[in-house]
């Protein structure tokens, strides 16, 4: 029979060497549950558009981009 603080190491050993071992197996199921998500979800023609949806992009968001730039520049040089 051991002393009450060798028992109270002991149980403290046994307890953090639980509480690693559960967070390294949180740790790698969260990693793993990425993975699964990115293979899921990727798909390689993501990315890559086609001709009609790069007219809609120059169309709806160059062009807007673009002339709101040179309203703000316009503006700031009137300023002055």
């Amino acid at each position: 029979m051991g002393c009450k603080n060798c028992k109270s190491k002991k149980l403290a050993k046994n307890i953090s060497s639980t509480v690693n071992n559960t967070a390294d197996s949180i740790t790698s199921s969260l990693q793993q549950r990425k993975m699964d998500i990115l293979k899921n979800s990727w798909d390689d023609s993501m990315g890559n558009f086609n001709l009609t949806e790069k007219i809609v992009l120059i169309i709806f968001a160059w062009v807007p981009l673009i002339l709101g730039y040179i309203t703000i520049v316009r503006f700031i040089v009137s300023l002055f």
